[in-house]
């Protein structure tokens, strides 16, 4: 009995070296992978170190994972062309960044942008299109100022065009409620039981994004620097 707690106590905390070795000696990795060309995320990428087994970005197409050097990650997405990254032994940090951007293209390679996560505001700000004069400020802010405007102000006049449409949805709501009360005329009134109320609250809550892995300053970051990765290569 003795020598059997033994062995038992030997594999717990052989475990438990082996883990907290791995840890040890391992880089975290956390990012997002993207369309290469619109920049739009892809949810549900699959993405694997060496021949573990499998793992999926989240509905934001964000992940994180721990590799070591030399280690080899594939990404892929249906429709696209697979990525291999090389954790490269020349990465001093002990986290980072990392921007996946697919290509559908046979003959456009797929981009991978590793940056150490200790992202500065400045170093931020660098890569960030930059304004180069006051009056090309002010223009900006007209032009922002125009279409906030345009986007919230009421409708004061209907053109033609909604007023045909203004015409169509009334009649379609006469047909539809030939019996009933519209919606628009309906004042403290529910058809929906408390029943099927908790089933949508429900349904909503697991449609809720899980935790994000990167900000939002850190997305925008990686594709900024993706952006001029791309521009540099076009001078060559």
């Amino acid at each position: 009995m003795k020598r059997y707690i033994w062995v038992l106590l030997f594999v717990f905390f052989s475990s438990a070296w082996s883990n907290a070795q791995v840890t040890r000696d391992s880089l975290l990795f956390r990012g997002v992978v993207m369309e290469g060309d619109s920049l739009f995320s892809l949810p549900y990428a699959k993405y694997k170190v060496n021949d573990d087994k499998g793992f999926m970005s989240n509905e934001e197409g964000q992940f994180s994972f721990w590799a070591k050097s030399g280690d080899i990650v594939q990404f892929s997405y249906v429709g696209f062309k697979p990525l291999y990254v090389q954790i490269h032994d020349s990465l001093a940090n002990d986290n980072y960044l990392m921007g996946i951007f697919l290509s559908r293209d046979t003959i456009e390679l797929s981009e991978v942008v590793i940056l150490p996560q200790n992202i500065s505001p400045e170093a931020y700000a660098r890569n960030m299109p930059l304004l180069s004069d006051a009056s090309e400020t002010v223009a900006q802010h007209n032009v922002d100022m125009s279409t906030y405007q345009a986007i919230t102000q009421p409708v004061t006049e209907w053109d033609a065009e909604m007023n045909q449409k203004n015409f169509l949805q009334a009649r379609s709501n006469d047909v539809a409620y030939r019996t009933q009360i519209q919606p628009n005329q309906m004042v403290g009134v529910s058809t929906v039981s408390a029943k099927q109320a908790i089933e949508r609250s429900k349904l909503r809550n697991l449609k809720k994004p899980r935790r994000s892995y990167i900000s939002l300053a850190e997305w925008e970051y990686l594709i900024s620097s993706y952006q001029e990765k791309i521009r540099k290569k076009s001078f060559q």
